[in-house]
């Protein structure tokens, strides 16, 4: 009879040992599937950073224009005769 219980012991491990491979297969799996999902999460917050800072660089060359039109009207702009003039 011990013949029969090795025999069922090596059956029952080779099962469990199937069990476990089928069971780290499927959560391979799905943690690829996890994986590609925050992928693409992570591009389009990469791209939206991207956006953003070209618009914040839009907008800042607008009020950099939009100041230096003002200061050329008032005459007092950067590096003009009258702000030499007065020191600051």
């Amino acid at each position: 009879m011990q013949g029969f219980e090795g025999i069922a012991e090596l059956g029952f491990a080779g099962l469990a040992a199937v069990l476990l491979f089928g069971v780290f297969k499927w959560m391979t799996g799905e943690l690829t599937k996890k994986i590609d999902n925050l992928q693409s999460i992570i591009i389009k917050l990469i791209d939206a950073k991207n956006d953003m800072k070209n618009e914040f660089k839009e907008l800042n060359d607008e009020v950099t224009d939009q100041l230096n039109y003002i200061e050329a009207k008032l005459g007092n702009g950067r590096g003009s005769k009258q702000r030499r003039k007065s020191g600051t």
